[in-house]
């Protein structure tokens, strides 16, 4: 009888998981991707699409921030490992770095090239 009603239990345990998994898979705003699916991310419907792109910010907000920190710029700011790099001059004449935020153009750091 205990091993009947083991059975019985994991059944219906069983039957719990795959019709949860079946919720999961469904296809809510009726387009014929499941939800999860990478198309549904990328179909730009706007029901679970993924983050679109941030727009970076010009080189004249990039040289504009670093003015109001009183650095001077020597070159162009490029991009290196996710933010813009600018060669610089600092309040004491010191060659260095400028790393800026790419999204926002805040000032991140100072580095000083040695």
């Amino acid at each position: 009888m205990t091993k009947l009603k083991a059975i019985l239990t994991g059944a219906a345990v069983g039957l719990a998981l795959v019709a949860s998994t079946g919720a999961n898979a469904r296809d809510r705003d009726h387009d014929g991707w499941r939800d999860n699916s990478w198309h549904e991310r990328h179909d730009h419907d706007g029901y679970r699409d993924a983050r679109p792109h941030r727009h970076y910010v010009g080189r004249d907000r990039v040289w504009r921030e670093l003015n109001r920190h009183h650095y001077r710029h020597v070159g162009n700011p490029y991009w290196y490992r996710g933010h813009y790099v600018v060669r610089a001059y600092d309040r004491r004449g010191r060659l260095g770095f400028v790393r800026v935020d790419p999204y926002t153009g805040s000032y991140i750091s100072f580095a000083i090239r040695l």
